[in-house]
């Protein structure tokens, strides 16, 4: 499961993400769609820990993202980017 709650993030002052409440069950499947620079992959970055968000928090199985230590966040980085990139691989085919 993973929870988003009142989430935040901008490029360089550019507000990019802006995602009050999300949840995503286990099994449920989520469609992210938009041109490019709208914030799909900056979205995949910080549910990864990848990058961190300027406010917010980003809960996966109940474990908040902002209390995780740098190696179980890097466990989590190359599940999301894998579900990112075979999802863009099918996307193209």
């Amino acid at each position: 499961m993973i929870n988003i709650n009142n989430l935040r993030f901008a490029w360089q002052k550019e507000p990019i993400i802006n995602i009050d409440a999300l949840s995503i069950d286990q099994g449920q499947h989520l469609f992210i769609e938009g041109p490019s620079g709208s914030g799909k992959s900056t979205l995949l970055n910080l549910l990864g820990g990848v990058i961190t968000p300027q406010s917010g928090e980003v809960e996966i199985l109940g474990q908040s993202l902002n209390q995780m230590s740098s190696s179980q966040k890097i466990v989590l980085e190359p599940i999301i980017l894998v579900l990112f990139f075979s999802n863009l691989i099918l996307s193209l085919i």
